[in-house]
């Protein structure tokens, strides 16, 4: 009876951990490497949207993102209005927008760039009238209408003006914490939270503000450049060399470019510091380009895609740009 009663409990466990949410991306990608490897001319992703109708006045996309649950593959674009913030979700398979899902309402009306961590999607929504407050929300979309109907964890921000906006997020898994770097008003500076070491799925888990980052001239004596953008998108992820990187992506008159950061903590003083080590153009077509968002997916060993987006989604032939290996 006793050895039933373990077996059972083993069974129930182990069902318990299946159904745990996955928050953590994959750390196998050499990154310097893939991202030397992607292409800088694209392939297309296009969609259409017959069946929703998607409050983009007053507003635009500025996040884009790659998510598979092991059924469906999707992208997910988010997007604000003059009274609503959004996020939609396409199937790539049918071409369509299958799922959108209204977040926030003004002031917080404005949802920037996102990233997509495991199982969560994360997404910064702010007022960007009075550009004094934002939150961050982690939405379990592994069953798209149902396990995201409400946030799993939020973050609550409030400051002076324009220094606690959420313009990006990104987010990676380093040791046994989650890193959240949120990129304040164009990117001014970046706040950096550690969690933790809670799952994110747990109601336990917590993020504390450790350091707001302000790019300043002497860190830069190491760069590849001395050029600090306006992003508005950035992506975090740990590399298979244990170290953490930022993907940031901007938009000027010389055209749509990704820069790669690294980034390095030290135990000592609690301060994280950022180095670019390279630096990319990207060729767009079809309205897109990072000013509204871009985004990156780790694929392999040395291989990551990249995608850009345009300003809205229509009702018919949206087109994602997808940046593939060369």
């Amino acid at each position: 009876m006793r050895y039933y009663v373990l077996l059972i409990g083993l069974l129930l466990q182990s069902v318990a951990l299946l159904a745990q949410t996955n928050d953590k991306n994959p750390t196998n990608t050499d990154i310097p490497t893939a991202f030397q490897n992607v292409a800088v001319e694209r392939t297309k992703i296009t969609f259409n949207n017959p069946d929703f109708k998607i409050r983009g006045e007053g507003g635009h996309l500025q996040g884009v993102q790659y998510y598979t649950n092991g059924i469906t593959e999707y992208m997910i674009v988010s997007g604000s209005s003059d009274s609503t913030s959004y996020y939609a979700m396409i199937d790539i398979a049918t071409q369509k927008v299958v799922r959108y899902h209204e977040m926030t309402t003004t002031p917080l009306d404005h949802a920037g760039g996102i990233q997509v961590i495991g199982d969560f999607l994360v997404v910064g929504v702010e007022d960007n009238l009075d550009k004094n407050s934002s939150k961050i929300l982690f939405f379990d979309i592994s069953k798209p209408g149902v396990s995201d109907l409400a946030p799993a964890l939020t973050i609550d921000r409030s400051g002076e003006f324009k220094t606690k906006t959420a313009g990006a997020v990104g987010i990676t898994h380093f040791d046994t914490q989650h890193l959240l770097a949120v990129a304040t008003w164009d990117a001014a500076t970046i706040d950096f939270y550690w969690s933790n070491a809670k799952p994110l799925s747990d109601p336990a888990c917590r993020f504390e503000l450790i350091q707001t980052w302000t790019p300043t001239k002497g860190e830069k004596d190491d760069w590849i450049d001395k050029w600090w953008r306006s992003y508005q998108g950035i992506n975090l992820f740990t590399g298979a060399d244990g170290k953490m990187y930022m993907f940031a992506f901007f938009k000027s008159k010389d055209g749509n470019f990704a820069d790669l950061f690294e980034i390095s903590f030290s135990n000592e003083t609690k301060k994280f510091t950022l180095k670019k080590t390279a630096s990319k153009q990207f060729f767009v077509a079809d309205g897109n380009h990072f000013r509204n968002g871009g985004g990156v997916r780790l694929v392999g060993t040395d291989e990551l895609h990249v995608y850009s987006i345009p300003s809205n989604i229509k009702k018919k032939k949206t087109v994602i740009d997808w940046y593939k290996k060369k």
